[in-house]
């Protein structure tokens, strides 16, 4: 009987890249992903976008067809998608969402919780991202961040609600000592530095975990003594301090945020599975070495019991393209040393990206082709007796084969867990050599079958009733099993096939909890290598023994086996001989790779290269298109810009949603006028529509540095922003040379703003000498925002005390001259005469030097307009020349009162030397000033 359709499951699996402000774009494709999973779920209780809500939920309930529910079970972040993804993960979690339950209509754009952590709280003003103070050794404040995710983490709350399974993973990069030991296949020892760290939180509400009975308990009776369920949920809002952490963590961009000290506690949410390397240092930016960990993911994916008709989709969310590289030189010219070096720091960025898209390509195929391959062969065996028969031949003839792999494959497995983990045997189970397989042979491996099993028949009791194939096999068999009915249910939904999915799923997570278990128990008890493998077969043997796998196993593959039986009208031995067969002959030649098959998944990279819909009817839309990343303020400014103002942020965030709604409406199989309208109501949601957007894209075309820089001086928030920036910066950077330092002190004497509290003479003639520079510099900078004082001019340069000082010692240099002539009873006529016949000289020397300077300066410029200042000059020449005669005709007192007028034209010439310096130094100065001209004010 036909029962009613089944709500088929799309099941998300997010990888989140980095790309630091670029964050903002994440965080609006995050909420809409978050909006898309309730809508579909029916959960529109409460929400602010509600038009955009219904959407989404006609999407996914169609009046005909299959109705959609999404869900979001794995999430991987790095740097600000490490942020993005744990706010996301936690509301999951917790059952919640990450708009508020209550909100005002009035101020629901501000109460969004997602929204508010970039849009309000992620900007650069003090007391945000900018310290309020000295702070730490880095640009933008860490801990109000921390303190943000903190809040906000211990907030989502869905008032008691049952959460979901979500698993979440964080990168993140340790500083200091970290590294992992090889040994060649020689025995030759050599280290591998290694500062990737990946964090795991899991909320996993029923899980069941496996309780190894005693070795008296009869198994024939059930196994719910083995198994009991329990909840693991590292969500937990006491928990969110950790959360925080983790994510913080993982977006240490190196100088603008500082490192984040690890603990014991966060080194404990190490995924299982990675090693544990020493090393307890600062955590840096997972970005640095892991941009887009997609290894978890899809291993998490393998792993995901699946109990209800689903597709696997995994959604690479990535904000660029990946190939920002410097501009290309033109052909056959030589590149210039600007591309080189802008070549040579791009290029990387592109390996990472293409490594990555080139891997999850192989593993597509990989995935899909081993499940294909492997499920058709086993409906073929379980159709056809006769061919059954064959292959069941074929396979008790490769037996042999398949045991020596997997005893060799089951020695790597047990190696791989052990611990202390830094040491790596390059030449570990899958080099063993003939005599290391006999002897592992030797041990009666517990997770092999007998040497009879190539002479009886696969599936035979004997050999399944305990399990001689190990773990590994198990559960590639029950998932097999599994994928089959399930494969089954989605042409016929019956009830049958709808009870033997969840019965079928149960058996594979209780195959999953003794796998745990089995793993946990051989970390610490694997020998070293050197012990040989014949040693770590026995340990193995014993904690198979000990926990009673073989017997248990035994059951659970036979339980499983016998629902499939009774669907497909099979005996259970039947079932086992056919997934028996396929097991033997799939692994044969590579048993001793002990990776599970990937599942299959599609790929969906969602990023803001899309088209848009919404303004099809406007010529904007091509250019949306062609921008791509472009039309973000999140790409400008090496990633930081969209930091800057809250009407960039926004513009960012309602970007984020409306390609998020273009990608994965296309997933969804939306029409465009489907994905036109939702864009329509996701722009009424956020305050604009069609034209105002289209205007905006438009804007956008030919942005660059200095119309950001232009728009922040222009706004009063965002020039005062850019001021406090340069401060910090000015703080960072005396920090960086040690504040204590000379260079450090004079780099805030002669840079920063505001003069500093106790100023001793230098440094006010430091200040003094480098205003004019350092106001224009600030100008440039913040405009009206950075108007900075006139310091007072130091008294040893007063122009005004110098002539004054000048003409007291000209009036006391006459008066000593005419006092010296009174005493040798020279007339004063003639020491008048002696006295500026002196001081004569003295200036028509100087005047002589100014005119012959000026001179070869007009005749080297060439310039005709220049012949002005020669004939100055040859004035001036001969104005010295006259006063020389003069001085030569007056000066001829002789003895003393000659004496005293050159001391009075000594005295004379040290003011005017001193005058004539103070006034150097303020054309200096003045010089300075206009080499860093100031910002262009408005009148």
């Amino acid at each position: 009987m036909v029962g009613a359709e089944p709500e088929r499951e799309l099941r998300l699996a997010l990888v989140l890249n980095g790309g630091v402000s670029l964050a903002v774009w994440m965080a609006g494709v995050a909420y809409e992903i978050d909006l898309l999973r309730r809508a579909s779920a029916q959960d529109r209780s409460a929400v602010a976008d509600d038009a955009v809500a219904r959407q989404w939920w006609m999407l996914c309930h169609p009046e005909q067809g299959t109705s959609r529910r999404v869900v979001v079970d794995v999430i991987a972040g790095t740097s600000a998608g490490g942020i993005n993804g744990t706010l996301l993960a936690a509301a999951v979690a917790r059952g919640a969402t990450l708009d508020p339950v209550e909100f005002e209509a009035t101020s629901a754009r501000s109460r969004r919780w997602m929204r508010e952590v970039w849009t309000e709280r992620a900007c650069l003003e003090r007391g945000k991202l900018l310290p309020d103070g000295p702070g730490p050794r880095s640009v933008l404040d860490g801990d109000y961040f921390s303190e943000t995710i903190t809040s906000v983490l211990t907030e989502v709350d869905a008032d008691g609600a049952e959460g979901l399974p979500v698993t979440l993973f964080l990168t993140a990069t340790c500083m200091g000592h970290s590294q992992r030991s090889y040994v060649d296949s020689y025995g030759q020892a050599f280290t591998v530095a290694d500062h990737r760290r990946l964090y795991q939180f899991e909320h996993a509400p029923r899980r069941i975990e496996y309780v190894a009975p005693d070795a008296a308990a009869d198994l024939d009776g059930g196994l719910d003594g083995c198994f009991r369920l329990s909840e693991r949920n590292d969500f937990a809002r006491g928990n969110a301090a950790q959360l925080a952490r983790a994510a913080r963590a993982s977006a240490s961009f190196p100088v603008a945020f500082a490192p984040v000290p690890s603990t014991p506690a966060l080194c404990a949410q190490q995924a299982p599975g990675t090693p544990r390397l020493g090393g307890a240092g600062p955590l840096l930016d997972g970005g640095i070495l892991d941009n887009s960990p997609f290894g978890p993911v899809l291993k998490a994916v393998a792993y995901q019991p699946l109990d209800s008709p689903a597709d696997r989709l995994v959604v690479y969310v990535v904000p660029s393209n990946g190939s920002e590289t410097a501009e290309d030189p033109a052909p056959g010219a030589e590149p210039t040393l600007r591309q080189v070096i802008g070549s040579t720091m791009s290029f990387p960025r592109e390996a990472d990206f293409r490594l990555d898209v080139d891997g999850i390509a192989d593993l597509m195929v990989a995935s899909n082709a081993a499940w294909e391959e492997a499920q058709a062969l086993f409906t073929t065996l379980l159709s056809n007796a006769a061919e059954r028969r064959d292959f069941s031949h074929l396979a008790r003839r490769l037996v042999p084969v398949y045991r020596r792999g997997r005893a060799a494959g089951g020695v790597c497995e047990a190696q791989s867990l052990a611990r202390p983990g830094p040491s790596t045997a390059l030449s570990a189970a899958p080099g063993l050599d003939q005599a290391e397989v006999e002897a592992v042979l030797a041990t009666s491996p517990r997770w092999i079958p007998p040497d009879s099993q190539g002479h009886g028949a696969l599936g035979d009791p004997a050999t399944t009733q305990p399990w001689h194939w190990g773990v590994t096999a198990a559960h590639r068999a029950v998932r097999l099993m599994l994928s089959k009915l399930r494969t089954d249910l989605d042409g016929s939904p019956t009830a049958e096939l709808q009870a033997a999915v969840a019965e079928v799923d149960a058996q594979l997570r209780r195959v999953l909890a003794v796998r745990d278990e089995l793993e946990r128990t051989l970390a610490g008890l694997i020998p070293p290598r050197q012990s040989g493998a014949a040693a770590v077969a026995v340990a193995v043997n014993t904690q198979l023994t000990r926990l009673r796998i073989p017997e248990v196993l035994g059951h659970v593959v036979t339980a499983a086996a016998l629902r499939v039986a009774s669907v497909y009208g099979q005996t259970p031995q039947a079932v086992l001989e056919c997934v028996l067969t396929v097991e033997v002959l799939a692994c044969s030649l590579n048993a001793r790779v002990s990776s599970p098959r990937p599942a299959p998944f599609k790929l969906l990279r969602l990023g803001p290269d899309v088209e848009v819909p919404v303004l099809s009817h406007h010529e904007a839309g091509a250019l949306a298109g062609r921008l791509g990343a472009l039309k973000l303020y999140g790409t400008q400014v090496n990633h930081f810009a969209a930091f800057g103002l809250p009407q960039w942020r926004d513009w960012d965030w309602l970007c984020g949603r409306l390609d998020a709604v273009a990608h994965l409406g296309a997933a969804l199989d939306a029409s465009p006028e489907w994905i036109k309208s939702t864009q329509a109501a996701v722009l009424a949601a956020e305050g604009s529509d069609p034209d105002d957007y289209a205007q905006r894209i438009k804007a956008m075309r030919g942005v660059d540095t200095d119309r950001l820089h232009k728009a922040m001086i222009d706004d009063e928030r965002g020039g005062q922003s850019l001021f406090d920036l340069g401060r910090r910066l000015i703080q960072v950077a005396a920090s960086a040379a040690g504040d204590t330092s000379a260079s450090a002190r004079w780099l805030r004497v002669a840079v920063d703003p505001c003069s500093p509290a106790d100023k001793p003479g230098t440094v006010r003639l430091m200040r003094w000498l480098t205003h004019p520079a350092r106001a224009n510099a600030w100008s440039r900078l913040a405009s009206r925002h950075a108007v900075l004082p006139e310091p007072a001019v130091p008294r040893l340069l007063d122009l005004k005390a110098h002539a004054i000082a000048l003409a007291t010692a000209t009036a006391l240099a006459l008066l000593a001259v005419a006092g010296v002539s009174v005493a040798t009873g020279t007339s004063v006529r003639g020491a008048t005469a002696a006295a500026a016949g002196v001081l004569i000289g003295f200036l028509a020397v100087l005047l002589a030097g100014a005119g012959i300077l000026l001179l070869l300066t007009s005749i080297n410029s060439g310039h005709r307009t220049r012949w002005t200042r020669a004939v100055g000059g040859l004035l001036a020449a001969g104005a010295a020349v006259a006063g020389l005669v003069a001085w030569c005709r007056t000066a001829q007192a002789p003895g003393s009162l000659t004496a005293a007028a050159a001391a009075g034209t000594a005295v004379i010439f040290l003011g005017l030397l001193s005058l004539g310096g103070a006034a150097g130094l303020h054309g200096l100065r003045r010089g300075a000033g206009r080499l860093v001209r100031p910002h262009s004010r408005k009148k």
